[in-house]
């Protein structure tokens, strides 16, 4: 796993490394993971930076990014630097919940993905289900919150349309019940 203090060290030429950071694009295990956050993640390459970035929003606020640059080692090795910069968006509500995920569950799965890429090896499937796992969990109260709140919307508002039917039919009930015609002035 890549070390905290400086990357990782990988035999292969810089312009390689580059070429295979950006052949990681968006990897397909993150799109479950961002969808139950309900976060979007955006790829995008520079070439001469030799770095690429997944930039992640929610609900069109910036949440942070995730940053993955080769710089070389020698001459037929390259180091691989991963970390994470926060976004612009105040750290509040959604985003405060969004953050800290994207900042360590999906720096994780990115990771994975990169390090894989480079050893030309699959990606560890055990370990991005528990992160899948880990953040849906992390969700789940919130989920039930809306759903019970869905719930007591749609009971409140069949409560209101009894209501409004009653009173329509007692309406409709006392003015059966009214002459139809004043005859008090004959």
């Amino acid at each position: 796993m890549l070390s905290a203090c400086g990357g990782e060290k990988y035999e292969v030429p810089v312009t390689t490394a580059y070429q295979t950071l950006t052949s990681v694009g968006t990897p397909t295990a993150l799109a479950p993971i961002t969808g139950a956050m309900g976060v979007v993640s955006n790829f995008q390459a520079t070439p001469d930076d030799s770095r690429v970035e997944w930039k992640f929003t929610k609900e069109g606020k910036d949440v942070g990014r995730i940053i993955a640059k080769a710089t070389a080692s020698g001459d037929a090795a390259s180091k691989i630097q991963l970390w994470y910069e926060e976004g612009s968006a105040a750290d509040e509500g959604a985003i405060s919940k969004a953050r800290p995920l994207v900042r360590d569950k999906l720096k994780r799965v990115l990771w994975e993905a990169v390090d894989s890429r480079m050893d030309n090896r699959p990606a560890d499937a055990a370990l991005v289900q528990q992160i899948q796992i880990e953040v849906t969990a992390s969700y789940a109260g919130e989920m039930m919150k809306q759903a019970n709140s869905g719930f007591d919307a749609a009971i409140a508002e069949h409560r209101k349309d009894q209501m409004d039917t009653a009173y329509r039919q007692q309406s409709s009930t006392a003015a059966a019940t009214q002459p139809s015609m004043n005859l008090s002035g004959y």
